[in-house]
């Protein structure tokens, strides 16, 4: 049974051959990708000195069990892709994560394309691609729109994603039983604001439009009923985990 993540590795394999490593991103847009925004991709990419190779395929929707939808390649209503490309540019960490943050940028700005995008790099060997390519996919479903992030960045997200309703819910309902109606006024938006500024209370505090001391008082309060801190990353992963169980566990925070 072909999957996309097969039908991407075999049509791409040919053309890592030839290359000793290569960069890879997965982008998922808002809409169906005309012919024109398809070539407006590779043209802004190529302007930002990536060149590559592009593959187009729809929006996976796996389950939550950690099974492969099936899907076919070159579909009008592809609304996903995958660029893999060569950069010897690249060097560092902050290299490729400067050049995916520009990139949504301009394709934002000069091709009206609203993107979220995880990328990963350098593969030196096809394996290796093909055991993280279905990662990256899962992943670019949990990016917002606007960003770029390494896929690695959202498992926490991909982590929840895999448990199965059967375990999801009683999870939920422990955690019910446990707290009960406990959480402060605001846990949620709080938790996951955090999270989007990787744990930054200041930049948190804005991003709530709330001052730092008003945020630090809710913490508190969250910390006093609950006993978990967010501003310690054991407590923060698993109050990510609880905002992800939240339409299960609770809705009023």
């Amino acid at each position: 049974m072909r999957t996309v993540h097969t039908s991407l590795i075999e049509a791409l394999r040919p053309w890592f051959a030839r290359r000793r490593t290569m960069h890879a991103a997965v982008l998922r847009l808002r809409q169906p990708l005309s012919p024109e925004d398809r070539r407006a991709l590779g043209t802004v990419a190529e302007a930002y000195g990536l060149n590559g190779v592009w593959r187009f395929f729809r929006s996976p929707t796996p389950p939550s069990d950690g099974r492969v939808v099936r899907e076919t390649l070159s579909d009008p209503a592809d609304d996903r892709a995958l660029f893999c490309f060569t950069a010897p540019f690249l060097k560092h960490a902050d290299d490729i994560d400067d050049a995916a943050s520009g990139l949504v940028d301009a394709w934002l700005q000069e091709a009206h394309l609203t993107v979220a995008l995880t990328y990963d790099g350098p593969f030196d060997a096809v394996e290796v691609f093909a055991a993280v390519l279905p990662w990256m996919i899962r992943a670019a479903e949990h990016v917002p729109f606007g960003a770029a992030e390494p896929w690695p960045r959202r498992l926490g997200a991909l982590v929840v994603d895999l448990l199965a309703d059967d375990a999801r819910r009683p999870l939920a309902e422990a955690v019910r039983a446990r707290y009960g109606a406990r959480w402060p006024e605001g846990t949620w938006p709080t938790v996951r604001a955090l999270w989007a500024e990787r744990l930054n209370v200041s930049r948190a505090a804005r991003s709530l439009e709330v001052h730092r001391n008003t945020l630090l008082y809710r913490l508190g309060r969250l910390k006093e009923a609950t006993g978990l801190d967010p501003r310690r990353f054991d407590d923060a992963l698993a109050l990510y985990i609880l905002a992800r169980l939240a339409p299960d566990v609770d809705e009023r925070p």
